[in-house]
């Protein structure tokens, strides 16, 4: 691994809470701007590597922290619940920072999000279908995988849940959650183990940017905004240029719901890159150059 770009954090309230951003720029004169967005309890630090390349292709890149995660303000008195009411306040976050960034940029503007971001950049690229020259999608959570239940199941406990005054409770089974407890050998994220270690290494040193499981009002919000993205005719409203890429061994999000969400939009490719877990930008070496050959086809092609 090359050297890690510096971090220099700002904030902004968006909408009553501290979020944290970052921004980068490449020596000479940068040929486009890149948004990334981060998955769920994912934080800038982890992402330095991912800036790297990305300055390194000449790109200006901005990413930012999730509001109740990382180093941006948290929802509930108990920091380590990963809890938010509705995606809406997600995305008006990101309008909020990233809006004029993008809107008076003089060159072009990509997207490149994983997992929960890529849900959130399905939304986004709905709402605004001029933003973006093109988007990458690592893993997009189309759908989250809920064993033992059914996402039926899930969402009706989340949905009662909810109904019945516990949104800020943990999940089942979401209690014991913290990244920087897990065991390398049973983790369903990378198979890279440097990579992995770093991460964990981060929180070890900074851990008021880790949060634990989520709660029934996470899930009922995901349920919700995911809902959203399968109604009739909303894949048709997104006409940027998508390429979205799939790991073979996800225990994380549905890759069937993710191919059925690609034959439902009209630019949209798939690649699956394989022997790969989750998080494919965390992923081995192999994994990531050839994920960044694919990105530097899908920017040549626009």
């Amino acid at each position: 691994m090359n050297a890690l770009p510096g971090l220099v954090p700002r904030f902004k309230i968006c909408h009553g809470l501290k979020i944290r951003f970052a921004h980068w720029q490449p020596r000479g004169q940068a040929r486009g701007r890149v948004l990334l967005l981060q998955g769920r309890a994912e934080f800038l630090e982890k992402y330095l590597e991912t800036v790297g390349d990305l300055v390194a292709r000449d790109f200006e890149v901005m990413s930012f922290d999730w509001r109740g995660q990382g180093g941006s303000g948290r929802l509930l008195s108990d920091p380590y619940k990963g809890h938010v009411p509705t995606y809406n306040d997600y995305l008006r976050d990101l309008y909020t920072l990233c809006g004029n960034w993008l809107n008076e940029s003089e060159v072009p503007c990509f997207l490149l999000a994983h997992s929960m971001g890529g849900h959130i950049a399905l939304r986004l690229l709905a709402n605004q279908p001029r933003w973006f020259q093109a988007a990458m999608l690592c893993c997009p959570m189309v759908h989250v995988i809920t064993k033992p239940y059914s996402q039926r199941q899930a969402a009706f406990i989340a949905h009662g849940a909810c109904y019945t005054g516990f949104s800020e409770e943990y999940a089942p089974q979401q209690k014991q959650y913290r990244f920087s407890n897990m065991e390398f050998e049973n983790n369903s994220l990378t198979s890279d183990k440097t990579r992995f270690e770093r991460n964990r290494q981060y929180l070890r040193d900074s851990p008021n940017l880790e949060i634990g499981g989520v709660t029934f009002g996470w899930l009922h919000a995901s349920f919700q905004s995911i809902r959203r993205t399968h109604q009739r005719d909303y894949a048709q409203r997104i006409s940027t240029p998508l390429l979205i890429c799939e790991s073979d061994q996800d225990m994380v999000v549905d890759n069937r719901a993710i191919r059925e969400m690609v034959a439902r939009l009209p630019q949209a490719k798939l690649r699956q890159l394989s022997p790969a877990r989750h998080e494919l930008l965390q992923e081995k070496d192999e994994i990531r150059t050839q994920l960044w050959h694919y990105f530097d086809e899908l920017v040549a092609a626009t």
